[in-house]
């Protein structure tokens, strides 16, 4: 079970249009300004949206090299969130999305976000996961298995 300061999502992949949408719901754990999303709960959900678009579009392991955020309204804490995201370009390993959220309608967007993913090259998988999860790595239990 999530930590419960995690918002809630369900998002779904367009394969025709190579786009993410979906929902998000806050709650109190998430709140900023009185009755609104903080600003933080509203970067992380998009980091993990975009993320998810180019994870779909380049099939492989990338980390965000930048993110940007501009708050346009403020989010209301209480009902869902309609998510948006998709991939603008890519160059190599250079991943170029963009997202927001909004309303339900769709007529208001509150945080808009673009940003730039890596993919993680082959060679260097290993070492990138062994940094994060040390020795126990996912990626590096089988080699670890003999041990």
């Amino acid at each position: 079970m999530p930590p419960e300061h995690i918002p809630q999502f369900e998002i779904f992949w367009n394969k025709k249009t190579h786009t993410m949408r979906g929902f998000a719901e806050f709650d109190e754990t998430n709140e900023g300004p009185p009755g609104c999303v903080h600003g933080g709960a509203s970067a992380a959900i998009l980091d993990e949206v975009l993320g998810l678009a180019v994870w779909m579009h380049v099939q492989q392991p990338s980390v965000t090299a930048n993110l940007n955020i501009n708050y346009r309204n403020f989010t209301p804490l209480k009902g869902p969130r309609l998510l948006e995201s998709k991939v603008n370009h890519h160059d190599g390993r250079k991943i170029y999305a963009e997202g927001r959220t909004m309303n339900v309608e769709g007529n208001q967007t509150h945080v808009e976000a673009t940003g730039l993913w890596l993919t993680v090259q082959e060679s260097k998988r290993s070492k990138v996961f062994e940094d994060i999860f040390g020795r126990n790595s996912p990626i590096n239990s089988e080699k670890d298995s003999s041990k």
